[in-house]
């Protein structure tokens, strides 16, 4: 049993993911900039949090029972995708996360 979390690379993500491993939880990192794990109760995954069918199929295959959806464009990140990449990926992206943990 693990625990998903998207925007794992995050400023948030990284930390909450951290902190939940460092507690003794199974953790799977979700984002479009998987960095190596951090520690070795983690694993990350690169993904497009807008692709729906992947992850289900992370929530699947990791055996995910919980979710922590901490990924979004904030602040300059905001800037460099545009009006359109955030809204993109801050509504559509939770939309995915919901739907596939609906399916799953």
């Amino acid at each position: 049993m693990s625990i998903l979390v998207t925007g794992g690379s995050g400023f948030l993500g990284s930390a909450l993911a951290i902190a939940l491993a460092d507690r003794g939880e199974q953790v799977v990192t979700f984002d479009i900039t998987a960095r190596e794990s951090a520690r070795e109760a983690m694993t990350p995954v690169l993904g497009d949090i807008t692709d729906q069918a992947q992850i289900t199929d992370v929530l699947v295959r990791h055996g995910v029972t919980r979710i922590v959806h901490a990924a979004s464009v904030v602040g300059v990140a905001a800037g460099t995708a545009g009006p359109a990449g955030a809204l993109r990926t801050n509504l559509l992206g939770g939309l995915a996360v919901f739907e596939a943990a609906a399916e799953a």
